[in-house]
Protein backbone atom coordinates (compact mmCIF):
# COMPACT_ATOMS: atom_id res chain seq x y z
CA UNK A 1 0.00 0.00 0.00
CA UNK A 2 1.02 3.85 -0.74
CA UNK A 3 0.66 6.66 1.29
CA UNK A 4 -0.86 9.40 -0.03
CA UNK A 5 1.14 12.29 -0.91
CA UNK A 6 0.57 15.03 1.80
CA UNK A 7 0.78 18.83 0.51
CA UNK A 8 3.41 20.34 1.70
CA UNK A 9 3.05 24.32 2.49
CA UNK A 10 5.45 26.11 0.47
CA UNK A 11 8.22 28.26 1.89
CA UNK A 12 7.95 32.12 1.61
CA UNK A 13 9.18 33.58 -1.70
CA UNK A 14 12.79 35.24 -0.75
CA UNK A 15 11.74 38.55 -1.99
CA UNK A 16 15.55 39.63 -1.20
CA UNK A 17 17.32 36.78 -2.59
CA UNK A 18 17.35 38.47 -6.66
CA UNK A 19 19.50 41.55 -4.90
CA UNK A 20 18.56 45.09 -4.29
CA UNK A 21 17.00 46.23 -7.50
CA UNK A 22 14.70 43.25 -8.63
CA UNK A 23 13.70 42.27 -4.64
CA UNK A 24 12.35 46.05 -4.11
CA UNK A 25 10.75 45.50 -7.96
CA UNK A 26 9.10 42.25 -7.19
CA UNK A 27 7.97 43.42 -3.75
CA UNK A 28 6.51 46.84 -5.50
CA UNK A 29 4.67 44.29 -8.03
CA UNK A 30 3.17 42.38 -5.16
CA UNK A 31 1.93 45.41 -3.13
CA UNK A 32 0.54 47.13 -6.15
CA UNK A 33 -1.06 44.22 -7.97
CA UNK A 34 -1.87 42.56 -4.34
CA UNK A 35 -0.73 39.39 -5.85
CA UNK A 36 1.32 36.60 -4.04
CA UNK A 37 5.32 37.20 -3.21
CA UNK A 38 5.91 33.74 -5.68
CA UNK A 39 4.10 35.49 -8.59
CA UNK A 40 5.61 38.84 -8.55
CA UNK A 41 9.16 37.20 -8.26
CA UNK A 42 8.23 34.45 -10.58
CA UNK A 43 7.51 37.77 -13.28
CA UNK A 44 10.64 39.45 -12.45
CA UNK A 45 12.96 36.71 -12.77
CA UNK A 46 11.50 36.15 -15.98
CA UNK A 47 11.50 39.59 -17.54
CA UNK A 48 14.95 39.94 -16.06
CA UNK A 49 16.14 37.08 -17.73
CA UNK A 50 14.56 38.03 -20.92
CA UNK A 51 16.77 41.63 -21.04
CA UNK A 52 20.06 40.55 -19.81
CA UNK A 53 20.35 37.16 -21.88
CA UNK A 54 21.21 38.94 -25.18
CA UNK A 55 24.16 40.47 -23.37
CA UNK A 56 25.82 37.66 -20.84
CA UNK A 57 26.13 33.92 -20.48
CA UNK A 58 26.72 32.00 -17.17
CA UNK A 59 29.85 30.33 -17.53
CA UNK A 60 28.70 26.32 -16.03
CA UNK A 61 30.88 25.64 -12.38
CA UNK A 62 31.75 22.36 -13.56
CA UNK A 63 33.10 23.22 -17.02
CA UNK A 64 35.02 26.52 -16.98
CA UNK A 65 34.57 26.32 -21.37
CA UNK A 66 31.13 25.55 -21.49
CA UNK A 67 29.06 28.77 -21.39
CA UNK A 68 25.26 28.49 -20.77
CA UNK A 69 22.78 31.18 -21.94
CA UNK A 70 21.20 33.46 -19.06
CA UNK A 71 17.14 32.21 -19.70
CA UNK A 72 14.58 30.75 -17.37
CA UNK A 73 11.90 28.46 -17.57
CA UNK A 74 9.62 29.30 -15.65
CA UNK A 75 6.10 27.45 -14.49
CA UNK A 76 3.71 29.04 -12.05
CA UNK A 77 0.76 27.73 -10.85
CA UNK A 78 -2.03 29.55 -9.53
CA UNK A 79 -6.14 29.82 -9.05
CA UNK A 80 -8.02 32.14 -11.17
CA UNK A 81 -8.22 35.34 -9.54
CA UNK A 82 -4.45 35.15 -8.28
CA UNK A 83 -3.41 37.93 -10.74
CA UNK A 84 -0.48 35.83 -12.82
CA UNK A 85 -1.05 37.85 -15.60
CA UNK A 86 -1.04 41.08 -13.72
CA UNK A 87 2.21 40.60 -12.38
CA UNK A 88 3.66 39.84 -15.85
CA UNK A 89 2.00 43.00 -16.96
CA UNK A 90 3.33 45.13 -14.79
CA UNK A 91 6.96 43.38 -14.56
CA UNK A 92 6.63 43.76 -18.83
CA UNK A 93 5.96 47.21 -18.90
CA UNK A 94 9.20 48.55 -20.09
CA UNK A 95 9.59 45.61 -22.79
CA UNK A 96 6.49 45.97 -23.72
CA UNK A 97 6.78 49.81 -24.30
CA UNK A 98 10.43 48.85 -26.28
CA UNK A 99 8.28 46.18 -28.29
CA UNK A 100 6.40 48.85 -29.81
CA UNK A 101 8.98 51.60 -30.51
CA UNK A 102 10.80 48.09 -32.24
CA UNK A 103 7.90 47.29 -34.19
CA UNK A 104 7.63 51.00 -35.43
CA UNK A 105 11.09 51.22 -36.67
CA UNK A 106 11.41 47.52 -38.25
CA UNK A 107 7.91 48.50 -39.83
CA UNK A 108 9.69 52.17 -41.14
CA UNK A 109 13.37 49.46 -41.89
CA UNK A 110 11.04 47.19 -44.20
CA UNK A 111 9.19 49.12 -45.97
CA UNK A 112 12.36 51.42 -46.87
CA UNK A 113 14.16 47.89 -47.71
CA UNK A 114 10.98 46.80 -50.39
CA UNK A 115 11.49 50.20 -51.81
CA UNK A 116 15.24 49.86 -52.16
CA UNK A 117 14.54 46.06 -53.71
CA UNK A 118 11.93 46.34 -55.56
CA UNK A 119 12.79 43.66 -58.47
CA UNK A 120 13.69 41.43 -55.57
CA UNK A 121 12.26 37.51 -55.84
CA UNK A 122 9.48 36.96 -53.21
CA UNK A 123 11.44 34.60 -51.28
CA UNK A 124 14.34 36.63 -50.77
CA UNK A 125 11.76 39.86 -49.73
CA UNK A 126 10.52 37.42 -47.13
CA UNK A 127 13.91 36.48 -45.61
CA UNK A 128 15.31 39.73 -45.39
CA UNK A 129 12.06 41.82 -44.64
CA UNK A 130 11.26 39.84 -40.85
CA UNK A 131 9.48 41.30 -38.27
CA UNK A 132 11.18 41.03 -35.53
CA UNK A 133 9.65 40.80 -31.85
CA UNK A 134 11.02 40.81 -28.68
CA UNK A 135 8.10 38.38 -26.70
CA UNK A 136 5.62 36.10 -27.81
CA UNK A 137 2.83 34.44 -26.20
CA UNK A 138 2.84 31.67 -28.23
CA UNK A 139 4.60 30.18 -31.23
CA UNK A 140 5.44 26.70 -33.17
CA UNK A 141 9.21 25.81 -32.56
CA UNK A 142 9.58 26.10 -36.17
CA UNK A 143 8.64 29.62 -35.95
CA UNK A 144 10.84 30.60 -33.09
CA UNK A 145 13.69 28.48 -34.89
CA UNK A 146 13.07 30.92 -37.81
CA UNK A 147 12.77 34.10 -36.06
CA UNK A 148 16.38 33.32 -34.30
CA UNK A 149 17.98 33.32 -37.11
CA UNK A 150 17.34 37.18 -37.49
CA UNK A 151 17.57 38.06 -33.78
CA UNK A 152 19.48 36.88 -30.61
CA UNK A 153 16.58 35.64 -28.32
CA UNK A 154 13.09 35.83 -27.52
CA UNK A 155 11.25 35.54 -24.39
CA UNK A 156 7.52 33.56 -24.52
CA UNK A 157 5.22 34.52 -21.92
CA UNK A 158 1.79 32.95 -21.33
CA UNK A 159 -0.61 33.54 -19.18
CA UNK A 160 -2.32 30.05 -19.65
CA UNK A 161 0.05 27.40 -19.81
CA UNK A 162 -2.24 24.96 -21.53
CA UNK A 163 -1.44 27.27 -24.68
CA UNK A 164 1.87 26.42 -24.66
CA UNK A 165 1.71 22.95 -23.63
CA UNK A 166 -0.90 22.02 -25.59
CA UNK A 167 0.38 23.87 -28.55
CA UNK A 168 1.20 22.16 -32.13
CA UNK A 169 4.34 21.74 -31.54
CA UNK A 170 3.58 19.38 -27.77
CA UNK A 171 0.96 17.77 -29.61
CA UNK A 172 1.10 13.90 -30.73
CA UNK A 173 4.46 13.11 -32.40
CA UNK A 174 5.62 16.83 -31.94
CA UNK A 175 5.77 16.36 -28.11
CA UNK A 176 9.25 15.08 -28.17
CA UNK A 177 10.62 17.12 -30.91
CA UNK A 178 9.33 20.00 -29.01
CA UNK A 179 10.84 19.24 -25.47
CA UNK A 180 14.00 18.44 -26.95
CA UNK A 181 14.16 21.76 -28.83
CA UNK A 182 13.37 23.46 -25.41
CA UNK A 183 16.41 21.55 -23.81
CA UNK A 184 18.71 22.43 -26.28
CA UNK A 185 17.68 26.08 -25.82
CA UNK A 186 18.37 26.14 -21.94
CA UNK A 187 21.22 24.35 -22.16
CA UNK A 188 23.25 26.45 -24.33
CA UNK A 189 23.20 23.68 -27.19
CA UNK A 190 23.40 24.67 -30.92
CA UNK A 191 19.81 24.79 -32.78
CA UNK A 192 21.42 23.49 -35.71
CA UNK A 193 18.67 22.10 -38.00
CA UNK A 194 18.19 20.55 -41.18
CA UNK A 195 15.55 21.22 -43.57
CA UNK A 196 14.17 20.57 -47.57
CA UNK A 197 12.56 24.33 -48.63
CA UNK A 198 9.14 22.96 -49.91
CA UNK A 199 9.31 25.17 -52.68
CA UNK A 200 13.09 23.52 -54.08
CA UNK A 201 13.09 21.23 -56.60
CA UNK A 202 15.56 17.81 -56.41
Amino acid sequence: DFEPIQPIKPEPFPLDAPGDVLGKAARAIAQTVQAPDALAGASVLAVASLVTQAHANVQAPHNPHKKIPLSLFLITSATSGDRKTGTDDVALCEVVRYRKEQAAKNKRDILQWENDNAGVSAKDRTDKSRLATLTCDNATIQAIDVQLQHQPHIGIFSGEGAGVLGGHSMRGDKQGEGIAYYCKAWDGAPLDRLRVDHTSSL
